[in-house]
């Protein structure tokens, strides 16, 4: 006589749909999830001051006008220190006695015409380097394109 086996029955689950569900609960905790964004630090802000006039204390001015037509107040190879002329060789000397009197000077800002040459740009910023002061701003005037 010839014996049967049972067949066994397979215990294993299906897990081909398990990364579809695992997905959709991840979306569904995404949006369901609220987060409280009413709590912050408490903190005091300083009063405004208007930034003008802290600026202006701390920059001296610089101003290289246009070497080949340099105007009637001032001479060729010479600029403007707050709108003093003053001969290039002489800036080095100006800005330090400037400094011994306004010791809060901190920047220098060095305004060009734009048809000055790059030399005399060059020479201007050589002598404001040797001054100590490391702090430089060159000002510029933005033109529209309209």
């Amino acid at each position: 006589m010839k014996v049967k086996k049972k067949r066994k029955i397979d215990a294993s689950i299906p897990s081909a749909s398990m990364s579809d569900i695992a997905f959709l609960l991840i979306i569904f905790f995404m949006v369901s999830t609220v987060f409280n964004v009413d709590i912050g630090i408490n903190y005091d802000l300083p009063n405004a001051i208007k930034p003008d006039v802290i600026i202006d204390k701390l920059n001296l001015h610089v101003t290289i006008p246009n070497q080949e037509n340099p105007g009637q107040k001032v001479e060729k190879n010479m600029v403007l220190v707050e709108g003093e002329p003053v001969r290039i060789e002489d800036l080095k000397n100006q800005i330090l006695k400037m400094r011994a009197e306004r010791p809060d000077i901190y920047y220098v800002v060095l305004k060009a015409d734009e048809a000055v040459p790059f030399s005399i740009i060059n020479r201007v910023m050589t002598e404001i380097k040797e001054t100590k002061i490391t702090k430089l701003k060159l000002a510029a005037e933005f033109k529209s394109t309209k």
